[in-house]
């Protein structure tokens, strides 16, 4: 059963009611005391809150609060620390995509952990590579690629890659973070939000968006697993709505 409370928007939330293991590494998010941050940091630790209440178990594929301090009304907020987000290993790797088992994996631990975000009635708003992390940035194996393939890759990719090797992950498990801009399906909804590459088409055009929005940003995200490649290569509107027809007309 989901357990929602009843006001997420003006939470009463706890500070440092979780003991903290000396021997294990954290994040902390500092949030500045400027109202509207303020205002921001506490939406975003509700539904913290809201998410660890309902996913004791630590299952859900999702982010879950450590603690919460306000200090000199200075919000901080203290999470375990995930060494490397999905976008920095394909970043890093000489061949940015991922083996197809590996892909599916991630796609159903993502799918996974949008279906528990939607169930409580929130909207991410900003699914991205940069917002997934592995929980062990662990290598089962690395090795060299030819120049078949390093002949191909820019020279940021190649130094990135040291020198073009391509890495394969030991245990792809992840996390859903950053949860700062999501929003409640009946609250405000502003009218742009997500990054662009990763835009449903009703959030371009103005419409009313909803939970929808966050599923066309999930296939966009799939696409990059299983491809290595961002779907939409774009700068404006115009442009991005032009590839979003051709790509439905095919």
């Amino acid at each position: 059963m989901l357990k929602k409370p009843q006001d997420i928007y003006q939470p009463n939330f706890p500070y440092a009611d979780s003991p903290v293991d000396k021997e294990q590494v954290f994040a902390m998010k500092i949030i500045r005391y400027i109202d509207k941050y303020r205002v921001s940091a506490r939406q975003e630790l509700a539904l913290l809150y809201l998410l660890k209440e309902n996913d004791p178990l630590e299952e859900k594929n999702v982010l879950i609060v450590t603690s919460a301090l306000d200090m000199f009304s200075h919000i901080m907020i203290l999470t375990p620390y995930y060494p490397c987000s999905v976008f920095d290993f394909m970043s890093m790797n000489g061949l940015s995509y991922f083996p197809l088992s590996q892909a599916r994996s991630l796609g159903k631990q993502l799918f996974e952990a949008v279906e528990f975000l939607h169930g409580l009635d929130f909207i991410h708003t900003d699914l991205k590579p940069e917002n997934i992390v592995f929980e062990s940035k662990d290598l089962m194996y690395q090795y060299q690629l030819t120049e078949q393939y390093t002949d191909k890759l820019s020279t940021r990719r190649l130094r990135a890659s040291n020198g073009g090797k391509r890495k394969i992950m030991k245990l792809p498990t992840i996390k859903l973070i950053d949860f700062g801009t999501s929003i409640g399906v009946d609250a405000y909804h502003p009218d742009i939000i997500c990054t662009r590459h990763y835009r449903a088409p009703e959030i371009i055009l103005g419409y009313p968006y909803d939970k929808k929005s966050d599923v066309w940003s999930l296939g966009a995200v799939l696409y990059e697993f299983a491809i290595g490649e961002v779907l939409f290569h774009i700068h404006d509107n115009e442009s991005h709505l032009i590839m979003m027809q051709m790509l439905m007309n095919q």
